[in-house]
């Protein structure tokens, strides 16, 4: 049986991006300012973050019988609804923040990679380009990696989730902002 955890359950990229542009002000270094997104990706992971029952919550319960058609429209509206606060965030972070905007820029990606990788795997099997690749097994060996940091977190009620990561995207604004 599939659950919505198993179908959608990171933390929204708007905390993921944000988290990594105010740690990338730390560097002034464009590789280090990725790379300290893409570990701060991994480890706020880790953090509970109760978005694992975000479609139970949403009015949509995945049962075996339950309409594909459904489940790829609301997996497209959570996608854009997050992209569009993503992408009001990050130009808002990029205008104001004191650190040059490569490196910004560099944390911001390097916080969303994991998954966009994440999302790459995704589309890879479904169009019948990852089963015996080099970059099938490599995304593959990733992949558990960041499933594992969603895994061996205890799950939250959702309006708690919720607020964690509402209260986390403002702290780390209001770090790079001021």
């Amino acid at each position: 049986m599939v659950r919505a955890r198993d179908i959608i359950a990171p933390m929204y990229t708007a905390v993921h991006s944000t988290i990594g542009a105010a740690l990338a002000t730390t560097s002034d270094n464009l590789g280090v300012a990725f790379l300290v997104g893409v570990v701060s990706h991994f480890l706020f992971d880790l953090v509970p973050h109760g978005d694992t029952r975000s479609f139970e919550v949403l009015g949509w319960k995945y049962k075996e019988s339950g309409s594909k058609k459904d489940h790829d429209r609301l997996t497209a509206w959570t996608i854009l609804i997050d992209a569009a606060i993503s992408i009001l965030v990050v130009t808002t972070v990029l205008f104001r923040a004191d650190a040059h905007p490569y490196l910004v820029a560099a944390g911001i990606v390097g916080g969303i990679f994991p998954d966009l990788l994440s999302g790459a795997r995704e589309i890879l099997q479904r169009i019948g380009l990852y089963e015996g690749t080099l970059h099938g097994w490599l995304l593959e060996e990733f992949w558990k990696v960041h499933e594992w940091t969603h895994a061996c977190r205890p799950d939250l009620p959702y309006a708690v989730g919720l607020l964690m990561q509402s209260g986390t995207l403002l702290l780390f604004l209001r770090l790079i902002l001021t």
